[in-house]
């Protein structure tokens, strides 16, 4: 039985022995492996590692040439800058040299024409001074101080009278069909006793029934007044008038019916006669000497001198 207990013992001891040295073996073997496992990590570490380096010196490598183009590109820019800058600069020291220069030279020639000017005004002055004297001398011999009067007074009146009706539309438009009426009558004027006497009547009518509208009243006097001058002179004078004097009659006579009703009228008729023949009033002629200036020379001439 002994024998039997200490086999088993020994049994027992050998198994437990080999069971160590599997577990010292297997203890080892994962310690190879930890090993084997942290010397790949760190391996792979140390590529990655140098990997990144490499990749890093090239990164800075392409940022110091980036650097190093745009220091370039920023030089080469600055330059061109510089010699824009220059060129404009001394574009427009030309054009502000030009510019003082054209200004120069406007100076100079206001100058001379104002110089002109004040050389031409003088001897215009001269000239007016010498023909106005010339003038007053002829007017005081030839023409009237009553003659001068009346020519003044109808100038005055014409001028009242554009004042007032040339540009009013009220009176126009008021007046619109017997103004059409007025024009045909003198268009379809004849010398014959009978149309005259017929045109005459209506001309009465037509005023007599404005009278109590004394700006109507005057304005178609007026525009009577006007119209038998425009006719006369626009529309006879060149084709019947100069060829037969009688052509100009039938006017008259209409005007001396019109004033034996209207005696307002005549005086309207002599402001129209005398702004297109101031000669309606009378002027006389007379042949003498008299001297103007022609630039800084006093010339004496024979003129025939109308007022």
């Amino acid at each position: 039985q002994e024998d039997l207990d200490f086999v088993s013992c020994e049994n027992d001891r050998y198994e437990s022995e080999i069971f160590k040295w599997k577990n010292d073996r297997l203890v080892e073997a994962i310690a190879q492996e930890e090993f084997e496992f942290v010397k790949e990590t760190y391996e792979a570490k140390a590529r990655a590692h140098r990997i990144y380096e490499e990749a890093e010196q090239m990164r800075l490598k392409a940022i110091k040439e980036w650097q190093k183009y745009w220091v370039q590109m920023e030089a080469k820019y600055e330059k061109e800058r510089l010699e824009r800058r220059r060129r404009f600069e001394s574009e427009q020291a030309k054009i502000e040299n030009q510019k003082l220069a054209q200004v120069k030279a406007a100076v100079a020639e206001e100058k001379r024409k104002r110089e002109e000017a004040l050389k031409a005004a003088e001897n215009a002055k001269k000239i007016q001074d010498n023909v106005k004297t010339v003038t007053e001398n002829n007017t005081k011999n030839l023409v009237s101080d009553e003659i001068l009067k009346q020519e003044e007074r109808y100038r005055n009146m014409l001028k009242s009278i554009q004042d007032k009706f040339s540009k009013n539309s009220q009176l126009k438009s008021a007046t619109t069909e017997t103004r059409k009426n007025i024009t045909l009558g003198l268009n379809i004027l004849t010398n014959g006793r009978t149309e005259i006497l017929k045109i005459a009547s209506q001309f009465d009518v037509m005023l007599k029934n404005h009278q109590n509208n004394s700006d109507v009243y005057y304005f178609l006097i007026n525009y009577i007044a006007k119209g038998v001058v425009v006719s006369i002179i626009k529309k006879h004078a060149e084709v019947d008038v100069v060829s037969k004097e009688p052509a100009a009659f039938p006017f008259a006579h209409l005007c001396v019916l019109i004033s034996t009703q209207h005696a307002e009228f005549m005086e309207f008729l002599m402001t129209r006669l005398v702004k297109k023949c101031p000669y309606v009033l009378p002027r006389y002629h007379i042949k003498q000497a008299v001297g103007y200036l022609w630039g800084d020379f006093f010339v004496e001439k024979d003129i025939i001198s109308a007022v």
